[in-house]
C-alpha cells in the first residue's frame, strides 16, 4: 500500500471520529481543541462540532463589534487613518441605542445646537466639544433643520447620518450579522467567526475592538471578566445593569388624556423569577399630540439578571414586550383618551445601562471619580452630566477624572480593545455616558489604527504617541500646566 493510501485512510478516520454524534444523555464524550490543547468535553452538557473550513468574509487591519456610538466612532477612527475597517452590527442599522434603540438623549445633543457645539453648560472644564463627538453634533443638526424634534424620527436621523459616515470614511459593513466566536491563535485574538444569511464567515483582523456593551468577545476569548453586584446600587441608581426598552403608542386624544389615570393604572409583574418591571405612564411625544411614548423599565436594582446570559435576556425581551401591549390595552379600557389608542412601534432590542465587562489592566471606580484621579495614560477627561447627577445624589463631589488608557486593554488576551461599556470599570454603568463613550470609541480606534501601523499589541502601545495623535484631534487631556507633566508640552 502506497504512502498516499495511508493518507487517505488517516484523513477519512479523522472526518469520521469528528462526525461522532453524542447522543442526548450523554453516552459519550469527545474532545475539544483550543490554542492547541486538547480538552475533555462533557458529553451530558456539549456537543462536538466537526472541523470545517470556514469562508473569509474579509481580511482587515481592524474589525469592530458592535455598531452603537462607541463602536462607529472606533471604526470611523481606523478608517479615517487609512486602516482597512470593517464593522459588524447585528442589527440592520447602526446607531445603537440612539439609533433603532430609540433612547434619544437631549442631554447629548441640545435643544440649541450651538449651545452644544459650543459646549454643553456643564462643560465648563473642557470647554468646547470636539473631535468625532462634535462631528456627530454638527452633522445631526445640519440634518434636523427645520424639523420639530420628536424622539422617533430622531433616532432615524440618527441612523442615517451614522451610516452616511461611516460609508464616507470607507468603513465595510456586516448589517444583520452576528459577532460570534474569536479566531484565536494561543491568548492573541485574530479576528472574528460570524453569522448571516450566509452562515458561519471569517473575519480576520491585526486588532479587534469589542464594543458590544457586555464586552462579548472579550469574554469568549477568555479575558477576566467583571461582573455586575447589587451592592453597586450604592453609587448609581441605574446599577446593578439597569434595562429596559422604548415603545410608541398612536391614536390617543391628547385633549381628553387623563395622566394621572395612566399612572394610577401602571403595575409592576414579574418576569421567570429574574426581575419585575414596570413604566411610568405615557410620555409627552412633541409634535403630535395623539403620539405618547412609553419607557418600560426593570425595577431597579436587578442583580439576578446578566445581560451576558442569552436565557435572560430572551425571557426578558418576550416579558417586557408582553407588559408593553398589556399596557396598552388597559390604557384603551381605562383611560379617557385612549379609546383608539395602538402600539405604533417598539424598539427591536433591550437597551441596558451596565453588564459584564473587562477586568482590564486598570479598573476605574466611582471613588476614584470622587477623588478627581489623575493618570499619566489619560485618554479623555470625564466628568459629564450623569456624573453631575450621582454628585447630586450622593451629596458627594464628584471631580473631573482622568479616564487611563489601560481600562480598555484586558488582562490575559492580546489583539484585543474594549470599548464603551465593555470597558473596564465599577459599578458597571460608570463608563455608560454618552459622550464619553463616543470619546473613548474614538480614542479606542484610534489605538488600533496606531498598533497596525507600529505593529505592536494594544498593550505595548506607546500611550505618548496616542494621547498626541488625540490632542491633534481637539481631545482635552487637562489644562496646559498638566499637559506639561505629562511630557505633551515643550
Amino acid at each position: 500500500m502506497c504512502r498516499h493510501d495511508w493518507k487517505k485512510i488517516v484523513v477519512t478516520i479523522t472526518v469520521l471520529l469528528c462526525s461522532v454524534p453524542i447522543m442526548p444523555g450523554g453516552q459519550k464524550s469527545g474532545t475539544i481543541s483550543a490554542n492547541g490543547q486538547v480538552a475533555r468535553c462533557p458529553a451530558s452538557t456539549y456537543v462536538l462540532e466537526p472541523a470545517k473550513c470556514v469562508p473569509v468574509a474579509y481580511d482587515a487591519d481592524v474589525v469592530v463589534a458592535g455598531g452603537g456610538f462607541s463602536g462607529i466612532a472606533a471604526a470611523l477612527a481606523t478608517a479615517r487613518q487609512g486602516a482597512k475597517t470593517v464593522l459588524i452590527e447585528r442589527q440592520g442599522a447602526v446607531g445603537g441605542s440612539f439609533g433603532p434603540g430609540m433612547h434619544f438623549q437631549k442631554v447629548f445633543l441640545q435643544d440649541d445646537p450651538n449651545t452644544y457645539i459650543k459646549g454643553a453648560p456643564y462643560d465648563y472644564v473642557k470647554g468646547e466639544v470636539t473631535a468625532i463627538t462634535r462631528e456627530f453634533a454638527e452633522n445631526f443638526f445640519a440634518l434636523h433643520a427645520g424639523r420639530k424634534s420628536c424622539s422617533l424620527a430622531d433616532s432615524k436621523l440618527c441612523s442615517y447620518m451614522t451610516l452616511k459616515m461611516l460609508k464616507e470614511a470607507g468603513v465595510e459593513l456586516m448589517l444583520c450579522c452576528y459577532a460570534c466566536d474569536p479566531i484565536m491563535q494561543n491568548n492573541k485574538v485574530c479576528g472574528l467567526f460570524v453569522e448571516n444569511k450566509s452562515g458561519r464567515q471569517a473575519v480576520r483582523a491585526k486588532v479587534v475592538i469589542d464594543a458590544t456593551g457586555e464586552a462579548d468577545i472579550c469574554r469568549r476569548a477568555g479575558a477576566p471578566i467583571l461582573r455586575p453586584k447589587e451592592s453597586y446600587h450604592e453609587y448609581d441608581s441605574h446599577a446593578p445593569t439597569g434595562i429596559g426598552i422604548w415603545a410608541i403608542v398612536a391614536g390617543i386624544d391628547g385633549e381628553r388624556l387623563d395622566d394621572s389615570k395612566v399612572v394610577e393604572i401602571s403595575w409592576k409583574e414579574g418576569i421567570d423569577d429574574l426581575a419585575e418591571v414596570t413604566c411610568d405612564g405615557l410620555r409627552k411625544l412633541a409634535p403630535d399630540p395623539s403620539l405618547r411614548a412609553i419607557k418600560v423599565q426593570l425595577v431597579r436594582p436587578h442583580p439576578k439578571v446578566d445581560a451576558g446570559d442569552a436565557k435572560h435576556i430572551s425571557a426578558l425581551e418576550a416579558g417586557i414586550r408582553k407588559y408593553v401591549i398589556d399596557f396598552v390595552e388597559r390604557c384603551r379600557k381605562h383611560v379617557p383618551g385612549c379609546e383608539n389608542a395602538y402600539l405604533l412601534y417598539i424598539a427591536p432590542y433591550l437597551c441596558a445601562r451596565g453588564g459584564p465587562c473587562i477586568e482590564g489592566e486598570y479598573t476605574l471606580t466611582m471613588p476614584e471619580c470622587y477623588e478627581g484621579k489623575k493618570f499619566d495614560d489619560v485618554i479623555y477627561v470625564y466628568g459629564e452630566a450623569h456624573a453631575l447627577r450621582w454628585q447630586a445624589e450622593q451629596k458627594v463631589p464628584f471631580k473631573w477624572t482622568d479616564v487611563p488608557y489601560r481600562v480598555m486593554i484586558p488582562r490575559k488576551v492580546d489583539g484585543i480593545i474594549a470599548v464603551g461599556r465593555s470597558a473596564s470599570c465599577i459599578p458597571d454603568t460608570l463608563l455608560r455616558i454618552c459622550e464619553s463613550v463616543i470619546y473613548m470609541g474614538q480614542a479606542g480606534g484610534t489605538a488600533a489604527a496606531l498598533c497596525v501601523r507600529n505593529d505592536v499589541e494594544p498593550r505595548d502601545l506607546n500611550v505618548k504617541q496616542l494621547q498626541k495623535k488625540l490632542l491633534a484631534d481637539g481631545f482635552y487631556l487637562g489644562d496646559e500646566n498638566r499637559l506639561a507633566e505629562l511630557g505633551l508640552r515643550q
